[in-house]
């Protein structure tokens, strides 16, 4: 395990977590001054009766660069990024990233599910926690949330955060 980690790797979802993920791994590359690598993947499901189905994954994926570059621009404009993009298994993907980069550190966003809504869609973040060759920190969006709502209260009640 490198520290300072010099290369993260956020894989985001475009969910409410990807902001989350965004910005701590924006505030932890300020501080050792890292590259960030944010990356999407495209699930890979070849669709049926469609000859040409290459075109229709071409075209999502530079839609998916164009979600990230507005991201990054967004949320990274301070540190050093790449953009990936890509059309696959995420989890494979993930993984292969981490390996080719090679990731000092991984975050990443998860949805929190639990019992059965965790068994029946499964968990990219578990699978990459568990597979992983570098440490992967993981955040929930909900409790970023619940986070930013009680500093913004305590902030509103002159109390120091």
């Amino acid at each position: 395990m490198a520290f300072p980690f010099r290369k993260i790797l956020c894989p985001v979802d475009f969910d409410p977590s990807a902001s989350a993920v965004l910005e701590l791994a924006a505030k932890v590359a300020a501080t050792s001054r890292a590259k960030i690598y944010i990356l999407h993947v495209v699930p890979l499901i070849a669709p049926t009766g469609m000859p040409n189905y290459v075109e229709v994954f071409q075209r999502e994926e530079r839609a998916v660069r164009t979600k990230l570059d507005e991201l990054a621009h967004q949320y990274l404009w301070a540190v050093d990024h790449e953009v990936i993009a890509y059309c696959g298994d995420p989890v494979q993907f993930i993984l292969g990233a981490e390996k080719r980069i090679p990731a000092d550190l991984v975050v990443m966003g998860t949805h929190g599910r639990q019992g059965f809504g965790r068994m029946v869609l499964g968990s990219v973040a578990e699978a990459i926690v568990r597979q992983s060759d570098c440490p992967v920190l993981t955040v929930r969006a909900d409790a970023i949330r619940v986070r930013n709502h009680k500093e913004n209260k305590d902030q509103e009640h002159g109390h120091v955060i």
